[in-house]
């Protein structure tokens, strides 16, 4: 990097929409992507891409050997990026390592949990073995034992509405 762009801050920012659509006086993006190596004569696939604004970029695929001569700067970016990579991995592999070691503490965590509730509902039913238990609304279905044949326009004569508990006891509604 130029000691003139050096000490310049780079604003990474999106482009403003606001810019005009002249060369001279827009942000102009420009990208070399470099895929793994396929093992083709020609090198790796590269796609160059470059946009102003917001619009979408030309695309151009050539093969490695296609681009010629890099100017040194990107040449000496890539070695950088090259010489950096070992590094970067180490560091890759920690973080998911610890993302693996979280997602077991909280998976012992939750078991751990668990295990404290059962307790505590053996401990309950042992202390209140025998003991009448207070009543809990239960989840209720409402089944109707009416029928009215289709065409029927009259009423039934009586109407049986019973709610029926999960654990299958039947209570009438109306005693």
């Amino acid at each position: 990097m130029s000691d003139e762009t050096r000490d310049k801050p780079v604003n990474s920012e999106q482009p403003s929409q606001n810019e005009p659509y002249e060369w001279e006086k827009c942000t102009v993006r420009l990208s070399i992507t470099f895929f793994p190596d396929d093992g083709n004569e020609g090198g790796r696939q590269v796609v160059l891409g470059c946009n102003t604004h917001n619009d979408p970029p030309l695309i151009e695929p050539v093969r490695e050997a296609e681009l010629g001569t890099l100017p040194p700067i990107v040449v000496n970016l890539l070695e950088g990026l090259k010489q950096r990579l070992p590094q970067q991995a180490g560091i890759a592999e920690a973080k998911k390592q610890a993302e693996i070691a979280a997602a077991e503490k909280a998976r012992l965590q939750r078991q751990k949990t668990e295990e404290k509730i059962k307790a505590a509902q053996r401990k309950y039913e042992a202390k209140n073995n025998g003991k009448p238990q207070a009543t809990r609304p239960a989840a209720e279905e409402t089944v109707r034992t009416d029928t009215v044949t289709e065409g029927d326009d009259s009423l039934p004569v009586e109407i049986s509405i019973v709610t029926q508990p999960v654990n299958g006891e039947q209570q009438s509604l109306f005693g």
